[in-house]
């Protein structure tokens, strides 16, 4: 064999045992990368085994429900029987049984408490909404603000229209008694104060999930403030009832024991000094169509129902955040009802273009009452809180009776007149994000509350935003001078566009 030859089998020799090595340690990779599949996929599905296992055994969470025994036919029921259950908030969502025995809300052997102060006026605070939590310190701050504005006033009793904690948990409520005791130092001093739950107060489980537990929510209220959430108290010769709402739903808040409001209508009503003497209820939720802000979702039609046959009654509410500098928080029709702004945040509807800016820039301008009660009227003062100032303030006088009712929707519509267009100008430049429109805010006796801008974008369709007026802000000045801006995405500047002021009453003005 020549050399040439034994060379090139050589080569030969060599490039197979090249292959065999690649083709073994690609055998190897394989085999490892199936015996890696294949421990994952065990560990997996040893994972879905147990998961599948405990929720089996896991037992499902009760909701306590008082049993009741079916009422007998031509047998009447009797005040404990308890009421339908409440409706799903929609037909997609399962019905929602939550407890309604009556006695985790008010003391069965109740009594009507009495307290004298020895004043010819007695001053109140009314206030809600603080919604604390351990995170947020503008909402301890504006508190804090608001308790050391009601020490230098010497308010003689607090009156807390709910959401006083963010989530119901115990830790909350000792943020709350800590910040009371740093602004009170002095238990001699300390003011009456009355509490009640808002819809905050029953967000005690992981996630506000609806399988709640309302006894719980109750028993933590009650550990917190010795009281009940449903109870009623006279302080001289005015009744005050406060009647808590009953579980986190916004829309079935009121469907359960509106007897026992009316039972203590009629008591308080059967013990007053002359008729038309205010009757005064401190609840969460405003009536629904009542003051600013009870025509949306927070309004209940159930409160409304029953209190419209009381017109001295006098109602006192929270929950919907709304400015107190709109002229609507107070109203007056079949009866009397005030809302509190917020002593966390201002929200206004959230169909507008720039709500989200208005909670933001809110947390400088939380509002709450100051209010002088007298034998014959009362004065309700408004005050921003924070820079310590005050704005005009509402006189409701006794006896309350329809006839006598000066704060209708109708009345003031007719006093206060409509907007006036001093600047028609409108000025629209084209920005990086868009177009950006800049116009100068309309005047008017009270203030501007909105303004609807109308035009035609790019593709030829009508449109529509709404924008806030500034008038929720502490430094806001009636019939400033100055321009206002906002941006929108696009329009078709060729064809008409129109921009609409709108003030409290829904008067409209066209630029």
């Amino acid at each position: 064999m020549s050399n040439n030859e034994s060379d090139e089998q050589n080569e030969i020799l060599i490039h197979d045992m090249i292959d065999l090595n690649i083709e073994g340690q690609k055998k190897k990779r394989t085999k490892k990368i199936i015996i890696i599949i294949a421990v994952i996929s065990i560990f997996l599905l040893a994972i879905i085994i147990g998961l599948i296992i405990y929720f089996s055994l896991k037992p499902s969470p009760k909701t306590q429900v008082k049993q009741i025994e079916p009422i007998k036919p031509n047998e009447q029921a009797k005040p404990n029987d308890t009421i339908k259950p409440i409706e799903p908030i929609n037909p997609i969502e399962p019905i929602i049984t939550i407890p309604i025995d009556e006695k985790f809300y008010y003391d069965p052997n109740e009594k009507i408490m009495n307290y004298t102060i020895y004043k010819e006026i007695i001053k109140l605070g009314i206030i809600s909404d603080f919604q604390l939590e351990h995170s947020n310190e503008y909402y301890k701050r504006n508190l804090e603000k608001t308790l050391i504005k009601l020490k230098k006033e010497n308010v003689d009793v607090i009156l807390i229209a709910g959401d006083i904690v963010d989530n119901g948990y115990e830790s909350e409520y000792e943020i709350y008694e800590s910040i009371l005791n740093c602004v009170y130092t002095d238990n001699n001093t300390m003011p009456l104060i009355f509490e009640i739950m808002g819809n905050h107060e029953y967000y005690t489980t992981k996630y506000r999930t609806k399988g709640y537990n309302l006894e719980k929510n109750i028993k933590i209220f009650l550990n917190n403030f010795q009281k009940y959430p449903f109870y009623h108290i006279k302080i001289n010769k005015f009744h005050f009832i406060f009647w808590s709402m009953q579980n986190y739903d916004t829309k079935n808040i009121y469907k359960i024991h509106t007897n026992w409001l009316k039972k203590h209508l009629d008591l308080a009503e059967n013990d007053l000094n002359q008729k038309g003497d205010p009757i005064f209820i401190v609840t969460h939720a405003p009536a629904k169509n009542t003051v600013y802000g009870s025509e949306e979702d927070s309004g209940s039609i159930e409160t409304f129902k029953l209190i419209k046959n009381y017109e001295n009654a006098f109602l006192i509410s929270g929950h919907s955040h709304r400015s107190l500098r709109h002229e609507r928080s107070i109203w007056q029709q079949e009866f009397t009802a005030i809302n509190t702004q917020s002593i966390a945040y201002t929200a206004l509807s959230y169909n507008y273009s720039n709500s989200t800016n208005v909670v933001k820039s809110s947390y400088d301008s939380y509002m709450g009452y100051i209010a002088d009660l007298y034998e014959q009227k009362i004065e309700i003062h408004r005050y921003f809180f924070h820079v310590d100032k005050e704005i005009d303030s509402w006189t409701v006088h006794f006896p309350l009776q329809k006839n006598n009712f000066n704060y209708t929707i109708d009345k003031r519509k007719m006093k206060f007149g409509i907007p006036y267009i001093w600047n028609n100008t409108i000025d629209i430049m084209k920005t990086r994000n868009g177009y950006q429109v800049k116009f100068y805010q309309a005047w008017h006796n009270l203030a501007i509350h909105s303004y609807i801008f109308k035009y035609v974008d790019r593709y030829k369709k009508n449109r529509e935003i709404q924008i806030y007026g500034d008038y929720y802000l502490h430094n806001y000045t009636i019939n400033n001078t100055k321009p206002k801006y906002f941006t929108i995405s696009d329009i078709d500047v060729s064809q008409n566009y129109s921009l609409i002021a709108v003030d409290f009453f829904k008067n409209e003005v066209v630029y």
